[in-house]
C-alpha cells in the first residue's frame, strides 16, 4: 500500500510538472521586460502578438519553435498601462494579460486565458468539425455566400464535439462553417461543386 501511494504521488507529481511546461509562460525580466517561454508546445509555429487594452495590435510575428525556445521581450518604449500577450498556434491561443509599471512588468497569472480551436476538415461530401468546448455554450451554423442559415447545432459546454455535416444536398456555391462561444468566433469557408 505504501509503495502504491508512492507512486501514485509520483505520477501526480509528473503530470503536474508536464503540464506546467507544455503551455507558454511569461516572467518578468528586468525592468519593463518579460520572457517568453515556450516550454514544449506541441506547434511548429506560433504567432505571438501584444494587444493594447483597447485591443489594438502593436505588435506581432511567426516563430519557429524549432529554432527558438524563449525570446525576451523590451516594453520600454511602450506607454505605462495594460497589454495583452497573445500566444496562438492552429489549436489553441492562451491570452497572458500584463501591465507595465514604472520599473517592472506585473503578470496577473490568474486572469490567463486558455481556447482551444477548431478543426475543420473540408471533402466533396462532409464538412467535418473537431472542438474542445471548455468554456461556454457553443454554436455552428453554416451559412450560404449570402449569409443565410442552412444549419446550425447547439452544444453545451464542458464536450468535445465531433460532428459531420452532409453537404450533398447543398446546391454549388460558397459557403461558411462558423463555430461561435461566448468570448470567439471562428469561420472557415468552403466550397460545394
Amino acid at each position: 500500500m505504501k509503495h502504491l501511494l508512492l507512486n501514485l504521488i509520483l505520477v501526480i507529481s509528473t503530470l503536474n510538472v508536464n503540464a506546467s511546461i507544455i503551455d507558454p509562460k511569461l516572467t518578468p525580466s528586468d525592468a519593463q521586460s518579460f520572457n517568453l517561454y515556450f516550454g514544449d508546445w506541441n506547434a511548429d509555429q506560433v504567432k505571438v502578438q501584444i494587444f493594447t487594452e483597447t485591443s489594438v495590435e502593436i505588435m506581432s510575428e511567426m516563430i519557429d519553435l524549432n529554432d527558438i525556445k524563449a525570446r525576451k521581450y523590451n516594453l520600454k518604449n511602450l506607454p505605462l498601462g495594460s497589454y495583452t500577450v497573445v500566444v496562438s498556434s492552429d489549436l489553441r491561443s492562451i491570452e497572458h494579460p500584463l501591465t507595465l509599471n514604472r520599473n517592472s512588468v506585473a503578470i496577473d497569472y490568474s486572469k490567463i486565458e486558455k481556447s482551444f480551436k477548431p478543426v475543420f476538415n473540408i471533402s466533396d461530401n462532409y464538412v467535418d468539425i473537431n472542438f474542445l468546448n471548455l468554456e461556454s455554450n457553443t454554436i455552428v451554423k453554416i451559412r450560404d455566400n449570402n449569409g443565410n442559415e442552412l444549419i446550425t447545432k447547439s452544444y453545451n459546454p464542458r464536450k468535445a464535439i465531433t460532428q459531420r455535416f452532409d453537404i450533398t444536398e447543398l446546391p454549388a456555391g460558397k459557403y461558411f462553417i462558423s463555430v461561435n462561444t461566448a468570448d470567439n468566433y471562428y469561420s472557415k469557408p468552403f466550397v460545394v461543386k
